[in-house]
């Protein structure tokens, strides 16, 4: 699960994971609801496929990473861990699985937390940032000289670590990292580390 305040516009909160230690009682047979059946998808069923592949196109990923999810699509394609397909679901979740991708007319377009887990497979339209002043204008969003050939969504990394994503407009990198409510700063020993030797992010 990721959590984003940006995403969520939340303060201080807590998450606690619980553990089932027993059996549960079976409730009376007029109270027994019966689980939901969701629209599980496996990566080479259609028509999630049809939006993977183009993904796998575009970044030259091998497919076969998306072999071991399963996945949902509503207004963004969700993917999680295929034993999700059997636990039962009850009432309306809020959110099942981590938003990979949104669907387009032409194919899908990752956003930050898809580009977090599958950038790191990506054989082209990679942007490799070299110096730590970079990556803090592409996390503020501000402009960057950095020159682009093709079109469309460029991964972006730091150190081999993934950042983000960032769009080519007019021959340039145009940074798409979330917007924050706050200016990100390097301070200290962020400012001062030595590159090739650089801070964890």
């Amino acid at each position: 699960m990721r959590l984003y305040p940006f995403e969520r516009i939340t303060e201080g909160f807590f998450i606690a994971k619980l553990r089932k230690t027993g059996p549960s009682k079976t409730p009376p047979p007029g109270k027994q609801k019966q689980p939901r059946r969701l629209p599980f998808l496996k990566y080479k069923t259609s028509p999630v496929k049809k939006y993977l592949q183009h993904l796998a196109d575009d970044f030259d990923l091998p497919f076969e990473i998306f072999r071991d999810y399963t996945y949902l699509i509503h207004r963004e394609i969700a993917f999680m861990d295929s034993s999700m397909t059997d636990f039962p679901i009850f009432g309306n979740p809020i959110q099942i699985g981590v938003p990979l991708a949104r669907m387009l007319d032409y194919g899908a377009k990752l956003n930050t937390g898809g580009c977090h887990i599958i950038g790191q497979h990506a054989r082209k339209k990679v942007i490799a940032l070299e110096d730590l002043k970079t990556v803090e204008q592409f996390v503020n969003r501000q402009p960057l000289d950095i020159p682009v050939d093709g079109k469309g969504q460029y991964i972006v990394t730091y150190h081999q670590l993934v950042l983000g994503y960032g769009l080519a407009d007019k021959g340039r990198l145009k940074s798409q990292f979330p917007k924050g409510e706050w200016p990100f700063q390097l301070e200290g020993e962020w400012s001062s580390a030595p590159e090739d030797d650089p801070p964890e992010l």
